[in-house]
């Protein structure tokens, strides 16, 4: 089995979903990568501790930013994405052409 990429968007911390997720990739014979995935809270409540979440057996850490599908998303009060290393990037190529 390969491992895909899923991004799972709640609006509530529930075990739940995380099971009927794991009962899908069962029944379609896929599987999740648990040393790479991450949970990522957005909202009033961003920074509050939670009760860990476990997906296949395995605790997810909590992330302040991950990449997905060339986006930084940012743990913030309000959803965020960070276009800080885009901008570094197009400059450093900018530069390097019109020097």
């Amino acid at each position: 089995m390969r491992p895909i990429n899923i991004v799972l968007l709640a609006q509530s911390l529930s075990a739940k979903m995380f099971k009927i997720g794991e009962e899908f990739a069962e029944d379609y014979d896929m599987k999740f990568s648990s040393s790479k995935s991450v949970a990522m809270r957005i909202g009033e409540r961003c920074k509050v501790k939670c009760e860990p979440l476990t997906l296949c057996g395995s605790q997810l850490q909590f992330a302040q930013s991950l990449k997905y599908l060339g986006f930084q998303f940012v743990a913030a009060n309000k959803f965020t994405c960070s276009v800080d290393k885009v901008k570094v990037n197009f400059y450093r190529v900018f530069n390097a052409i019109y020097s």
